[in-house]
């Protein structure tokens, strides 16, 4: 699957995050991005500076929306400290390491103007873990549209 991936190789230092069975489509190839996280906003948002990245995007750095989840704030009169943790724990997993976004091929950008994406922690300089769905596991957080029904 990821012969297809080999404009992606690039001297990415060793990340400590430990490998899973990647889940990376082959339809997502020409909607992607990549480069190194550089701030985190809360559970849900985050910076990357990129290094690869395709046609739609003409910034070197761009906001990134974890795609159909929402954490709790950690700001404003909705904030509580699972959003605390929620922001910590993406901080711990994300900051400074590399990452592969599959970038939503419908919206793009949410209403906000940040980038909408799946984010797949760099293996090695592949795709490795899908950390939005191991951010459903880990830590509080609602599918979006589906506010009703914790995951």
């Amino acid at each position: 699957m990821f012969s297809q991936l080999s404009h992606w190789h690039h001297e990415v230092p060793h990340s400590p995050i430990r490998p899973l069975t990647p889940d990376l489509c082959n339809s997502c190839i020409s909607r992607r991005a990549y480069g190194r996280v550089v701030n985190t906003v809360d559970g849900d948002t985050f910076d990357v500076q990129l290094q690869d990245y395709d046609s739609r995007i003409t910034e070197d750095q761009i906001r990134i929306r974890l795609a159909d989840i929402d954490c709790p704030e950690i700001h404003g009169p909705d904030a509580c400290e699972a959003g605390k943790r929620a922001a910590a724990y993406t901080r711990s997993w994300l900051l400074n390491n590399y990452v592969f976004l599959d970038l939503d091929d419908k919206t793009g950008k949410d209403p906000y103007g940040r980038w909408v994406a799946v984010c797949y922690l760099s293996d090695s300089g592949k795709p490795g873990r899908n950390y939005n769905k191991d951010a459903v596991g880990c830590w509080p957080c609602y599918r979006q549209g589906f506010r009703e029904q914790r995951v």
